[in-house]
């Protein structure tokens, strides 16, 4: 898959594509229908077919939500959009001035006189231009009138779930981890780099991988205790991942720190990524260190169990 970072390049390599448009965070099943039409689209009118993105998430850039996050980074939306098979994506700079652009100069400057769109493929809830004020009526409405087909994929229901980021992003702040794959397509990952922490987990015989996100505004899920695999170094490895404030030790700072079973090897400083399996429990206070301890004991035989793993050696 080609990725262009700027309409001109897009334009001079992509013109004439069926586009699928959208922010796609999480690349979920939903979107996986979007893009899949107009890949499906393309191949029926001999065309390349191009996903079109915008980064950052306009949501950051307008600023109506200081506490807004995101399911994916951009590596990882490029990533996951990658393999589903189309031709080109286009990722366009999301800047305040781009977001002032009235919906119909939008429509007829970039995609009918730039990128000379073949046919558009839209989610039933998109919007686009100066406050969001262009919907899917209206993206039919001009399409229509500049020469370019509009389709508009329905909703997409999974076991009477409505596929959307927001559910996802809900199922996942209550910790229901499995509920949220199920909207995902996989389960659900974020990616950061290992950095030294406190060394706490060390002295409680559990060294812990503390994660930093380096800026991506992750939706962080319920606090508590998970069962995680964790790809780091080309390795997948069980572990178990503790979200929190440790309040055994009277801490108020987040943490996101994992334990990773039968490994012993030092990773400060590089890249590693995490996937939620399970919710094991919620995260607690304990009286005494020893008894925090016994509980992490507790804890690895409960991932083990859910991720079918055993000790090494056995």
């Amino acid at each position: 898959m080609k990725v262009f970072r700027t309409i001109d390049e897009a334009a001079s390599e992509a013109g004439g594509a069926v586009i699928a448009v959208g922010n796609f965070d999480g690349v979920h099943e939903g979107h996986r229908v979007i893009i899949a039409t107009a890949i499906d689209r393309a191949r029926q009118l001999g065309s390349l077919s191009m996903i079109v993105t915008f980064d950052p998430h306009p949501r950051q850039v307008l600023g109506k939500n200081v506490a807004f996050s995101v399911l994916t980074s951009l590596e990882e939306k490029i990533h996951l959009i990658g393999r589903k098979g189309a031709d080109a994506l286009l990722i366009i700079p999301f800047t305040e001035a781009f977001a002032r652009i009235e919906p119909e100069l939008y429509v007829r400057e970039i995609y009918v006189d730039r990128l000379g769109v073949r046919e558009a493929v839209v989610g039933y809830s998109h919007a686009f231009g100066h406050r969001g004020h262009g919907n899917t009526d209206l993206l039919k409405t001009l399409g229509a009138r500049y020469g370019f087909p509009v389709q508009v994929v329905p909703p997409l229901n999974i076991e009477g779930e409505i596929v959307n980021s927001s559910k996802i992003k809900a199922f996942l702040s209550e910790g229901r981890v499995c509920d949220a794959a199920r909207l995902l397509g996989r389960r659900f990952r974020i990616t950061g780099m290992v950095v030294p922490g406190e060394g706490r987990g060390r002295k409680l015989q559990f060294p812990t991988a503390n994660l930093d996100f380096d800026g991506v505004p992750y939706l962080i899920p319920r606090h508590g205790v998970y069962a995680v695999e964790v790809l780091v170094d080309d390795r997948i490895c069980a572990g178990v991942m503790n979200i929190g404030v440790r309040p055994t030790f009277g801490s108020d700072r987040l943490s996101c720190e994992v334990h990773i079973l039968d490994f012993e090897e030092r990773i400060y400083g590089k890249r590693m990524s995490v996937e939620f399996s399970g919710y094991i429990r919620d995260e607690k206070k304990f009286p005494t260190l020893a008894l925090l301890q016994e509980q992490i004991g507790n804890d690895i035989v409960t991932a083990r169990r859910m991720l079918n793993t055993r000790p090494s050696g056995n």
